[in-house]
C-alpha cells in the first residue's frame, strides 16, 4: 500500500502550481487515529486537468450514499428536469370509496393527505368505506425502511404492504396523536408556505376511514369527484434526494426499474471491466443470505460520476451546475452542521453529498477555492461501528488544511439557491 501520493498529474502549464502537504496528511491522520490505509482523498479541476489521488487508483472504497450521486444522473436521464408525477383521485360518493391513481411520485408525504382530507370535507364527506390505490402509488417512499436490519425495501409487495398501512393510518384522523405524535393539522396549517391561504382553511378536520386495499383499475363506474395533485419537477425531487440523502427514493425507483439502472451504469460510464460493486441505488447496506453487500467504487470513478453529473445538467439547462443537488454546510441538509468548527466558512462554496454507514464516512462534491473549482472524493473507513464520526472530523481538518494551498474558499458570486418545497395546492 503507498504511502506516498501517486502524483497522477502535476500542474507544470498551469501559472497555479499545487503541491501536496503529505506531512499534513499524515499529521492530520495521526490526529485523528486513522491510517492512510483506510483513508483516501482525490481531487482535479474542472479544467481537464488529470487526478491527484493520495491512494491506488483502483482500490474500491465503500461509498455508502454517495451511490445516489449515481442515482441522480439515471434519474435524470429517465425523467429529465421538468417531469412532475400526477396523481389523480377518483371519488364514488354512494359508495363512500376513494380510488387514487398513483404516478411513481416518491415524496407522497403526510401533508398531501391533509390537503386530501380537507378536499373531503369541504363535500361533506368525513368517512370513507374504502380507499383504494394502484401501484404506481406509494406513501412517503423516503420512508420506506426495514427496520430489523435498516435497509431499504426492495421488495415491491412489500413496499405496497407498508404503503396500505400508513395510508390507513393517516386516512384515520383519530390515530393521529397515537401515531405521528410530531404532526397535527395546527403543524400543517403553521407550515403552509401560503400564510394568506392558510388562514382561510376549516379549524378542524376529521376522517374516518374502514379499509384500504390495491385495485389496478378505478373499482367503481360512478365518478362523482375527480381531481389531481402534481409533484414537485423531478430535478428538485433529485436535489431533495441528494441534499437530505433520502434512501427511499433512490430505491423505490429501484425497485422498480432494478434493470434499468444497471444497464444505465453499465452503459453511460464506460467503466468496462473495472471492479465496482452497486447492490442497489441508494448505497444502504444490502443484506443477502445473513451477508451484508456494500456499495464499493474507487476515488478516480466517484470524480467521474461527479464530473459526468454536471455535462449531463448543463446539456439539458446550460446554467445549471452539479452545485445544484448538493449540500452546502450551515444551511440545511446532511451538511447543515458539518464544517462549523472549520476556521473557514464553507457555506456557498463547498457543496458535497455525504456517505455514512457504521464505520464508514465519505463526503464528494465540488470545493470552489481562490484559484480554481475543484472536484474531490474523500473516501475512509474505521475499525469499529460508529468510527464514521472520527472520519467525520479527519475529513474537515484534512479540507481545513488542504484548501490553504489553493488560498481558501471563494464564495459564488450567485450562490445556489436550493428550491425546497411544501404543498402545492390540491385544495
Amino acid at each position: 500500500m503507498l504511502n506516498k501520493l501517486i502524483l497522477i498529474a502535476f500542474f507544470a502549464l498551469s501559472s497555479f502550481v499545487f503541491a501536496w502537504d503529505q506531512d499534513g496528511w499524515d499529521k492530520t491522520l495521526k490526529k485523528h487515529g486513522l491510517k492512510d490505509t483506510n483513508q483516501c482523498f482525490c481531487f482535479k479541476s474542472f479544467e481537464d486537468e488529470p487526478i491527484e489521488s493520495s491512494c491506488e487508483q483502483d482500490k474500491q472504497w465503500s461509498i455508502a450514499s454517495l451511490t445516489k450521486l449515481v442515482s441522480a444522473q439515471w434519474l435524470l436521464h429517465r425523467f429529465g428536469l421538468e417531469h412532475e408525477f400526477e396523481t389523480k383521485f377518483y371519488l364514488n360518493i354512494e359508495k363512500a370509496h376513494l380510488h387514487i391513481a398513483g404516478a411513481e411520485d416518491p415524496i407522497f408525504y403526510n401533508d398531501i393527505v391533509t390537503a386530501l382530507i380537507i378536499k373531503l370535507n369541504k363535500l361533506g364527506i368525513k368517512k370513507l368505506n374504502i380507499i383504494s390505490f394502484d401501484s404506481d402509488f406509494v406513501f412517503s417512499a423516503d420512508m420506506l425502511r426495514e427496520a430489523e436490519n435498516k435497509t431499504i425495501v426492495q421488495d415491491y409487495e412489500k413496499i405496497h404492504r407498508i404503503t396500505r398501512v400508513k395510508l390507513l393510518d393517516m386516512m384515520n384522523t383519530w390515530k393521529w396523536n397515537k401515531i405521528h405524535p410530531a404532526y397535527s393539522y395546527s403543524v400543517f396549517k403553521k407550515n403552509y408556505s401560503d400564510k394568506a391561504f392558510a388562514s382561510k382553511l376549516p379549524r378542524r378536520i376529521s376522517l374516518a376511514t374502514n379499509r384500504a386495499e390495491m385495485s389496478e383499475t378505478i373499482p367503481f363506474e360512478q365518478i362523482d369527484e375527480e381531481w389531481s395533485y402534481k409533484s414537485h419537477t423531478s430535478k428538485n425531487i433529485i436535489s431533495f434526494m441528494n441534499t437530505f440523502s433520502r434512501n427511499g427514493i433512490a430505491d423505490y425507483f429501484y425497485s422498480k426499474y432494478k434493470d434499468d439502472f444497471h444497464e444505465f451504469v453499465e452503459t453511460y460510464y464506460q467503466w468496462g471491466n473495472k471492479n465496482y460493486k452497486l447492490y442497489n441505488a441508494s448505497g444502504l447496506p444490502f443484506i443477502k443470505d445473513k451477508k451484508r453487500f456494500e456499495n464499493r467504487m474507487s476515488c478516480p470513478q466517484v470524480l467521474d460520476v461527479l464530473e459526468s453529473l454536471e455535462n449531463e445538467l448543463k446539456k439539458m439547462e446550460p446554467d445549471l451546475s452539479v452545485e445544484e443537488i448538493l449540500a452546502t454546510p450551515g444551511i440545511h441538509g446532511t451538511l447543515n452542521e458539518r464544517f462549523d468548527s472549520s476556521q473557514y466558512s464553507y457555506s456557498n462554496s463547498l457543496y458535497a453529498k455525504t456517505g455514512t454507514i457504521y464505520y464508514v464516512s465519505a463526503l464528494a462534491g465540488t470545493l470552489n477555492t481562490q484559484n480554481k473549482r475543484l472536484i474531490f472524493a474523500s473516501l475512509g473507513r474505521g475499525p469499529y461501528k460508529k468510527s464514521y464520526q472520527g472520519i467525520r472530523r479527519f475529513e474537515e481538518s484534512w479540507i481545513d488544511l488542504f484548501i490553504e494551498d489553493f488560498d481558501g474558499p471563494l464564495v459564488y458570486e450567485k450562490p445556489v439557491k436550493k428550491r425546497f418545497f411544501h404543498l402545492r395546492s390540491l385544495m
